[in-house]
């Protein structure tokens, strides 16, 4: 069954309903990093936070200086609600499972449904409950970032010409994801609120930082101010998968040995892996060389649905894929030479792509970068028998088609086939 997403907060008030670009009732405030400051003043650096206090709205210091305050909530699926005491089936011989046990008195207490099984299902300790996560949570290499943001006016003043704008930075690039500067909103009434969902691949390993920030105007008295508020959000991104890459040749064959080890603290179910070859190479067939989408067609292909999914198990289990090379015959007009790489060289194989998925239909995909084998050494000529009779006789002639394929980088005007007699043994 599916699950719908929940709430991810660190706060601990009630959370207000999603409206996507909507305007509602103030949320209560949590705890987070913000800055602030006036016109024409530089905002203020980021301070460092840890990883689980980073989700909130701004703290009561600083809401104290500004009318507008954001909230960020990450969105995320629930997790089912698990029963740790163990049930049996209890029978006397000869006798169907008691249902219930009844006490001397009238007035005792029942508790044979905490321990005796009503129905087979309780045996599994579900109930069909959901539980709404308690902790922001690990986020995944490959995943999808999904945030509910709600910048709110906490004052009992109406600030205009509001301008948003939410930034994703890393060590590496600083991504804009939602901007509405080239149409601000006009005005939020004391206890209003703009709701917006924001979501983002996240491509990187490491500390991200999501910065949101605001200008809009107050008016104090007779003075007419334009306030900047700059709030930073920090989480960390980890990998879930640690893929181990071997390559080896085998006479014209290369093959690529993929070790999948799984870092997270649950299972992970491997929805797609195949390998993408480069042009000039062709899968070969093997057993293992790959992993097709499972889908569910109904309840009674339950079986066939759960043999096909490929379980690793969590901290530290691993799984092993093979994908076999071969060479891709060149067509009319691609280049013999350019199709197959210099003899003796570094190529480029392909690359693998990974989807996954956990237990309550997170998923993610990753793609690894280009891997490089080592060619066999290239023949100048390719030889094959294509058409030989069955027997021959001694002393006489016999016709024989031989085709001949020039893997060289010159061209050659005549050849001479020399055929040798084979002896067995």
């Amino acid at each position: 069954r599916r699950a719908r997403p929940a709430w991810r907060t660190m706060a601990s008030a009630p959370l207000p309903s999603p409206q996507r670009g909507g305007v509602g009732p103030l949320a209560s405030s949590g705890n987070s990093v913000s800055g602030s400051s006036t016109s024409g003043s530089a905002p203020t650096s980021p301070a460092p936070v840890t990883a689980h206090a980073t989700i909130g709205a701004a703290s009561h210091d600083d809401a104290g200086q500004h009318s507008l305050a954001f909230r960020v909530m990450r969105l995320a699926r629930p997790d089912l609600r698990s029963g740790c005491t163990m049930k049996c089936e209890v029978r006397r011989k000869g006798e169907h499972a008691l249902t219930s046990v009844v006490g001397s008195d009238e007035g005792a207490t029942d508790w044979s449904s905490q321990l005796q099984l009503n129905h087979p299902l309780e045996a599994s300790g579900l109930d069909g409950s959901l539980i709404l996560p308690q902790s922001f949570g690990n986020i995944q290499l490959g995943e999808t970032f999904s945030c509910y943001i709600s910048l709110g006016n906490a004052s009992e003043k109406t600030v205009t010409n509001i301008s948003i704008r939410v930034e994703l930075q890393t060590e590496r690039q600083r991504r804009n994801i939602f901007e509405n500067t080239s149409k601000p909103l006009q005005a939020l009434e004391p206890g209003q609120r703009y709701d917006f969902i924001i979501q983002h691949d996240v491509k990187e390993l490491g500390v991200h930082t999501l910065v949101c920030s605001t200008v809009y105007t107050e008016s104090n008295n007779e003075n007419v101010l334009r306030k900047y508020l700059p709030q930073w959000y920090k989480f960390n991104v980890t990998n879930p998968l640690i893929v181990r890459m071997k390559v080896r040749t085998v006479s014209e064959q290369t093959f690529v040995e993929a070790c999948l080890e799984n870092t997270t603290s649950e299972p992970l179910f491997l929805d797609t892996v195949k390998f993408e070859a480069t042009p000039g190479y062709q899968l070969a067939d093997s057993p293992r060389a790959a992993v097709d989408r499972a889908i569910l067609d109904g309840p009674l292909n339950l079986r066939e649905y759960l043999e096909k999914l490929v379980l690793i198990e969590p901290k530290g289990g691993s799984y092993n894929f093979i994908f076999g090379l071969e060479k891709a015959p060149p067509s009319e007009n691609e280049d013999d030479h350019n199709h197959n790489g210099v003899a003796g060289g570094s190529s480029g194989l392909g690359k693998l792509e990974i989807r996954w998925c956990k237990a309550m239909g997170d998923s993610g995909r990753l793609q690894t970068q280009q891997i490089q084998g080592i060619v066999a050494a290239s023949k100048k000529f390719d030889v094959k028998v294509a058409q030989i009779p069955s027997q021959v006789s001694i002393h006489s002639l016999f016709t024989a088609k031989v085709w001949i394929c020039n893997r060289g980088e010159t061209n050659v005007m005549s050849c001479f086939v020399v055929l040798s007699t084979y002896q067995d043994g």
